[in-house]
């Protein structure tokens, strides 16, 4: 394949409509064998690893474990979170911020960038989340603790339009679904950036999207827009219903004053990694075995 493989990875990597454009490893793989079935991971890993955007835009990975969420169905249950673009403001019209809505079923996203977060502009971006999502509103909505949620002419707001909106309380966790789907949104975002020399993002931003959304995702194996009100039930039994998708909480593999590696670049509250990242260890001792379950939800 040498060349012509070479250039056919370049193609799905780097244009924006791509369901692997600017992605992870798994995500081109995937993309890649529509093409070429026989293809090796170890391919895609070589070329990606030539790729100076990809290299420099490995995020730092912090894994535990979270409490399954489970929706009522299809549309029913959504995350909002705000993705923060403060400091490229200049270059974007004057868009601080990005509006992310995410099903909890389907994972499909809904992003519109937002100038502030007052609740005009709030209620302005909702508005375009809906028109988006074909005038679709969720049962529920659940968001962080944050002002721009909360602010009693956003729960007007929330009512009027018939939305049970609910706050997720943790520190750490936020609404963990919809914070994932920004980081995803940030990481291809600023390998764009890096690509392209460039710092703006309002304009391409539903590019982006919609590559994320025509991909397959790893937890429900499909794309969140192969997923209709006709099958949306199957995905529903397979996701929550089969045994084999049950995730059991199992013990913290530490014990008191065991010792381990905690990178630097961690600490206090989660951070997105999605600027080129420096690994840093030190040593630190665990002083407790607690695994902390996620989030009482009001």
């Amino acid at each position: 394949m040498g060349k012509a493989l070479d250039t056919f990875l370049e193609k799905i990597y780097y244009s924006l409509n791509s369901p692997a454009s600017y992605a992870g490893i798994n995500r081109v793989y995937e993309e890649a064998r529509r093409k070429y079935p026989k293809l090796k991971l170890k391919d895609v890993y070589d070329f990606l690893h030539r790729q100076r955007v990809y290299t420099m835009h490995r995020p730092l990975r912090k894994k535990f474990l979270r409490m399954t969420t489970r929706p009522s169905g299809l549309h029913t249950d959504w995350q909002a979170d705000l993705a923060i673009f403060d400091q490229l403001t200049e270059h974007n019209d004057g868009y601080k911020y990005l509006l992310v809505c995410i099903d909890v079923l389907s994972r499909k996203i809904f992003a519109v960038p937002a100038k502030s977060k007052s609740s005009e502009d709030m209620i302005d971006a909702f508005e375009n989340i809906f028109k988006l999502s074909k005038e679709i509103l969720p049962h529920k909505l659940y968001t962080d603790r944050g002002l721009e949620f909360e602010a009693k002419r956003m729960k007007e707001y929330f009512k009027k339009k018939n939305i049970d909106k609910r706050v997720v309380y943790s520190p750490d966790v936020h609404a963990s679904m919809a914070e994932r789907a920004n980081r995803t949104i940030k990481e291809r975002l600023y390998r764009y950036f890096s690509e392209q020399n460039t710092l703006r993002w309002n304009k391409v931003i539903q590019k982006i999207v919609s590559g994320i959304n025509a991909s397959i995702n790893r937890t429900t194996g499909v794309s969140p827009n192969s997923v209709t009100f006709k099958n949306a039930a199957e995905l529903f039994n397979r996701l929550y219903k089969d045994p084999k998708n049950i995730q059991i909480i199992k013990q913290a593999p530490y014990s008191s004053q065991d010792k381990l590696f905690v990178s630097q670049k961690k600490k206090g509250n989660l951070k997105r990694d999605i600027y080129p990242t420096t690994l840093t260890n030190c040593f630190a001792y665990i002083l407790k075995t607690t695994i902390d379950h996620p989030s009482h939800i009001s």
